[in-house]
């Protein structure tokens, strides 16, 4: 069992956890309850810092997962987490967020803010793999993991909060601004 839930089909003798949510029998690996496919048993292992709230990436030496699914076209040999407290991840050639790959964003200008879920490239600011509509690249600035503002406006996650001065706005606490 996986929580409440039978794991199907498995392998009683040889059922072990490799690392929950991950588990395997002599066939095949298993992601909670569901088997994962295409996975080489033998080489698969977790993401050195990978499970940073619950992000649950893990490789073999073909292939990077995901919650149990296999990310297409991932240099496994290359991937890695793009700093220590972000969702964030790349193979050198693309970027992903817990699992979406990040087609939309300009690598070569792509940077990283102080904390977990925003970043810019040259077109435009992000909050986690969205974009944050109207945000302006070249004035924002994130004033906690979760709050953010520009020359326009202020920001708590993808919401734009009306009525705020924008010049005098700060955060006294988490997610707590004046």
């Amino acid at each position: 069992y996986f929580e409440n839930e039978e794991i199907k089909g498995i392998d009683k003798e040889s059922f072990e956890v490799v690392d929950s949510p991950y588990s395997k029998d002599k066939n095949y690996m298993y992601y909670r309850t569901e088997r994962v496919d295409n996975v080489d048993i033998e080489s698969f292992e977790i993401i050195e810092d990978s499970r940073f709230y619950d992000n649950d990436y893990y490789k073999d030496k073909n292939h990077v997962f995901f919650r149990g699914k296999s990310l297409d076209e991932v240099n496994p040999n290359e991937f890695k987490r793009l700093g220590k407290y972000t969702y964030f991840y790349s193979d050198g050639a693309h970027l992903y967020y817990s699992g979406n790959k990040m087609d939309h964003i300009d690598y070569k200008t792509f940077v990283i803010y102080d904390g977990i879920s925003y970043c810019k490239d040259k077109n435009h600011v992000y909050y986690k793999d969205r974009i944050l509509e109207d945000a302006d690249p070249d004035t924002f600035i994130v004033l906690d993991g979760y709050c953010s503002k520009d020359k326009n406006f202020v920001y708590c996650g993808l919401k734009k909060i009306d009525g705020v001065d924008i010049d005098t706005f700060k955060m006294v606490d988490y997610r707590i601004g004046e």
